[in-house]
């Protein structure tokens, strides 16, 4: 194990500089006082001792937050590793452990519903699905939160609350084709099938498979807005 030195701790430190400065100002202070002078002198002198405290000890609690904080994200690391490995059992060990952690809870969170999700436990998914957004998760993870709530939606026939939410990605994420199949399913299951199909046939026609397909793209095009046309 790699030995430090008392004196190169970054609280400690601190510490001496507090004691230091503030015995500097003791003794001036009084000095000073004697030739009536020391207000103007003293006040300096406590304005620079808060200002150098104030940074030091900032900067003590940032380092310690950050130390705090690595070790969890490597546990989460792990979790994710497990549950990528279909250890989903192991992998939820490892989250509960972290769900407490402010600066992870959310992420935490998201990857239990996954968990759930890859095997099979839509019920359980869409709770910890929820409770990841309820969190406040942003980005990325927030796309691939509701994505996975929205198609946990669709498997467990909640079909209306499903559309919801891909309609809200659709608005938020317009780029995001990997969603267009699962609400095509989605507008499907709630009987809307000439909406599924159009949107089907925009996608394809948009982003053909194949060069074969690709020479079709007009066609796609007038169709998916003219199912019935001839």
């Amino acid at each position: 194990m790699q030995r430090v030195a008392i004196n190169q701790s970054p609280f400690l430190a601190s510490l001496s500089i507090l004691t230091t400065i503030a015995l500097f100002n003791q003794s001036t202070y009084q000095r000073d006082r004697k030739t009536c002078c020391h207000a103007p002198s003293v006040s300096r002198k406590l304005s620079f001792l808060f200002t150098v405290i104030h940074f030091t000890v900032g900067n003590d609690i940032n380092l310690i937050e950050n130390m705090k904080t690595e070790p969890m994200e490597k546990n989460l690391q792990t979790a994710i590793a497990l549950r990528k490995a279909g250890e989903y059992e192991k992998s939820r060990e490892l989250l509960e452990d972290l769900i407490n952690h402010a600066e992870l809870n959310a992420r935490v969170l998201l990857n239990i519903a996954w968990s759930w999700d890859n095997q099979g436990a839509e019920d359980k998914a869409e709770i910890y699905y929820q409770a990841a957004l309820e969190a406040g998760l942003e980005g990325e993870d927030k796309f691939e939160a509701l994505f996975g709530l929205a198609c946990t939606y669709r498997c467990l026939g909640k079909y209306t609350l499903a559309k919801a939410r891909f309609t809200e990605i659709r608005a938020a994420w317009p780029e995001a084709t990997e969603i267009i199949p699962f609400y095509a399913l989605c507008l499907h299951n709630l009987g809307e099938s000439d909406k599924a199909m159009s949107v089907m046939l925009e996608f394809v026609a948009r982003h053909p498979p194949t060069e074969n397909i690709k020479r079709y793209q007009k066609a796609l095009h007038y169709y998916a807005r003219n199912l019935t046309g001839a």
